[in-house]
């Protein structure tokens, strides 16, 4: 495939944390662990997509993970038959008698699995793993990126503000510009 980028990770990002939390809305707080795994690291790499866009950081490569795309995409269709598998068999129940089956639920989900296969989750867990890794990639590029565009920001302030004390009778103006900086 070639380098993986950034960007080539955001729609299956989007997808992967929306996909999870279905599932967690659909269990509440018997949801499988490795949605849990998995829905954290992808919703904070989709808060930073904002961000990625901003600075322009969609092109950076993503070291050691060839796979990376592949996997995320793997994990959404994953993640969508068994929410899909648990709607169609066990939702009326959850949506209707959910008050009953929540303190019984080991014994429920116990007899529903033994009956019904459900598709492998492990891999949830290990795309979880590789996102963590690309967010330990990208928090400091956007820390980097931050810090660069306010100390823009304050040397812009500061290069209008000397301009400003260099124009007769501008103190008026000076603190306007210190009041919007």
């Amino acid at each position: 495939m070639g380098d993986v980028t950034v960007g080539m990770l955001e729609e299956g990002v989007r997808d992967t944390a929306s996909a999870c939390t279905k599932a967690v809305d659909l269990l509440k707080n018997h949801t499988p662990q490795p949605f849990k795994d998995l829905l954290e690291p992808a919703t904070e790499l989709n808060d930073l997509l904002p961000n990625i866009t901003k600075f322009k950081l969609g092109a950076t490569k993503i070291p050691g993970m060839p796979d990376i795309v592949t996997k995320t995409l793997e994990t959404i269709d994953i993640a969508e038959k068994f929410i899909s598998i648990v709607s169609q068999k066990l939702g009326c129940c959850i949506g209707q008698c959910w008050s009953v089956i929540d303190p019984m639920w080991g014994c429920v989900w116990g007899a529903f699995t033994s009956v019904v296969t459900l598709p492998d989750l492990s891999l949830l867990s290990e795309v979880a793993d590789m996102i963590k890794n690309v967010l330990g990639l990208l928090k400091p590029l956007i820390d980097a990126a931050e810090a660069a565009a306010k100390l823009a920001l304050e040397g812009g302030a500061k290069l209008v503000e000397g301009v400003i004390d260099n124009i007769p009778g501008a103190g008026a103006a000076k603190g306007l510009m210190k009041g919007l900086f």
